[in-house]
């Protein structure tokens, strides 16, 4: 996994370790913010899209009509 990676380069590991903190939240944490810097985008992505196309969707009923003509 490549967690930890850049504050190992960074030298800041050592720093992390030392606080007070369990290793477990201090995983946690990253896990979280790396899930979240992937969801928040794509979220803001979604309710763009879904404002962008606003009102020119097909409700299932008029698919089906233009579907048996």
């Amino acid at each position: 996994m490549g967690l930890f990676t850049s504050e190992r380069r960074a030298g800041t590991l050592a720093f992390l370790m030392v606080r007070p903190v369990g290793r477990r939240s201090l995983l946690a944490a990253k896990v979280i913010a790396g899930l979240l810097a992937y969801l928040i985008p794509m979220a803001i992505g979604g309710v763009v899209l879904c404002l962008a196309v606003g009102g020119r969707e097909l409700s299932a009923a008029d698919l089906v009509g233009k579907l048996r003509s």
